[in-house]
């Protein structure tokens, strides 16, 4: 009898001392993650940053260099070659003030009128002027025409770009935002209205809204990279949905400074 007790007894001691075994954490038992773990999950707040913000940081105190667009010189062309039927048109009303609409009319005839003479007007693509009567406006045998309109089909550009000052757009750390071409020497000028205040606004991981005091709406600025280099482009998008320039090539990204004051 006393050596059953005494096993009781040692049993006892031995049951007491023991732990209860651990349950497997299962992944509705598991501990929710702070914020900051699942941040350094998704890669960090460096990570997020760089996609969602990268041009808020990026872009201010820079000057961003484009290049001439296809599109930009065939409107610069179709321009350049209206102003000259212009001067043309005027001439011919001159000359021929006192003669019939039928009356024959050469580029000789108004070269009296022409300050610089007929020579000096030349279609920037390569087209030559037709004139025919009076009453006839003068005509552009590469397609410029008089009768041109926003949104009509330009002809298509042609020849070497012009020798036109580069442009580009300046993000001043202030939140201001200036348009400027280089001049001859290669000092940055102003060119926009300088009394027009325009600021921009970072609003997408690559898009910059763009606000000026005399233009209704906003536009917008894209970029095909939020850290935007060289060989990067842009797109500006007016208002009225328009797309100003259409992926302009980057050139350069340079720091911002002072510019000339456009007089």
């Amino acid at each position: 009898m006393k050596q059953i007790l005494l096993m009781i007894g040692m049993v006892a001691l031995v049951g007491c001392g023991e732990k209860e075994p651990v349950q497997p954490t299962t992944p509705d038992t598991e501990a929710p993650k702070s914020e900051s773990t699942k941040v350094k999950a998704s890669g960090g707040e460096k990570g997020r940053d760089e996609k969602t913000v990268g041009l808020e940081s990026y872009l201010p105190g820079k000057r961003i260099v484009i290049g001439q667009l296809v599109k930009s010189l065939e409107i610069w062309q179709n321009s350049e070659c209206i102003k000259n039927m212009r001067k043309l048109e005027i001439a011919i009303i001159q000359w021929g003030f006192s003669k019939a609409d039928d009356a024959k009319v050469t580029l000789d005839d108004l070269a009296p009128y022409l300050k610089a003479g007929t020579n000096s007007l030349k279609c920037p693509a390569g087209g030559k002027y037709i004139l025919t009567t009076v009453g006839e406006d003068p005509k552009c045998s590469h397609g410029h025409s008089l009768d041109y309109e926003r949104g009509d089909k330009l002809p298509p550009a042609k020849g070497p770009p012009p020798s036109a000052p580069l442009e580009f757009w300046q993000f001043n750390k202030d939140g201001t935002l200036q348009w400027g071409r280089f001049d001859e020497n290669g000092e940055a000028k102003e060119a926009g209205n300088p009394r027009t205040r325009t600021t921009y606004k970072v609003t997408g991981p690559m898009e910059v809204t763009l606000e000026a005091d005399d233009q209704e709406g906003k536009a917008k600025m894209i970029f095909t990279k939020p850290k935007p280099g060289k060989g990067d482009a842009l797109t500006l998008r007016m208002p009225s949905g328009k797309e100003k320039l259409s992926k302009a090539p980057i050139l350069e990204v340079t720091p911002a400074s002072p510019l000339k004051k456009k007089k």
